[in-house]
């Protein structure tokens, strides 16, 4: 939906990413951003990348400013970790981005594309969630998010091999939906590759709606009991899945 620089703040002398969206000022990327502000002006945790400023290019369209995310994300990490003891290292890093979705949920957000290129973990395990432009709010009267406006009924968006099946089949979904993806990025780290390798997306899709990956206990047996659990859990249907991050 758009693109992000790196910047140089010419007052404070400090690099920033700048965040630009494509097409023009009326196009849905466009209004999208200005959602993304909204709901980083909602969230305050270290775990979520900080929204610094926000104004409008000399077209027209908008623009945020955000702190720099640091360090490698989860995809390129995942690549590195080639045993089991490095790979449950590099679990137990993923508490920090679980609790930082917890925050959001805590304030009514959704991220609803979770997934390893949008989550960062510097050297010293500071972990940065990034790219909230199809997040959506909860509301008293609207307790499973559509989108504010920006999503029809029925409309898949995110990336399919991190959907819930749920928002693969189309249907709003609410903070579970969430779980389920972080579930399948901590079942990817400790399995050490993809749960759903196809490139074709409507493979992938049906792959989701057909069910979860293959249990940890079998493709990553020296994976701990209770972390196999957690993550069994979190990829389990809706009804029992947990409810939310916390």
């Amino acid at each position: 939906m758009g693109r992000v620089w790196e910047a140089r703040d010419s007052q404070l002398g400090r690099l920033v990413a700048l965040k630009e969206p494509h097409g023009g000022p009326s196009d849905p990327a466009s209004r999208r951003l200005h959602r993304e502000a909204e709901v980083l002006a909602r969230l305050d945790h270290p775990g979520i990348v900080a929204l610094l400023d926000r104004g409008h290019l000399p077209d027209g369209r908008p623009f945020l400013v955000m702190r720099i995310a640091v360090g490698p994300d989860i995809a390129k990490l995942r690549r590195a970790a080639v045993d089991p003891a490095s790979r449950l290292r590099l679990a137990r890093k993923l508490r920090g981005v679980v609790a930082a979705v917890a925050h959001a949920h805590a304030q009514r957000v959704v991220h609803r594309d979770l997934k390893p290129s949008n989550v960062r973990i510097a050297d010293d395990g500071a972990v940065s969630v990034l790219d909230w432009g199809l997040a959506a709010v909860l509301t008293e009267a609207s307790p499973v998010p559509v989108g504010a406006g920006l999503t029809q009924a029925g409309a898949r968006i995110g990336t399919p091999a991190y959907m819930s099946p749920e928002q693969a089949a189309g249907e709003p979904v609410g903070p579970a939906a969430d779980v389920w993806s972080l579930g399948v990025m901590l079942w990817e780290v400790l399995a050490g590759r993809r749960a759903y390798r196809s490139r074709a997306s409507t493979e992938v899709l049906a792959g989701v709606l057909s069910g979860p990956p293959p249990p940890l206990a079998r493709v990553a047996p020296d994976t701990p009991v209770a972390v196999a659990a957690v993550v069994g859990r979190a990829l389990s249907p809706l009804s029992d899945r947990y409810a939310d991050a916390g």
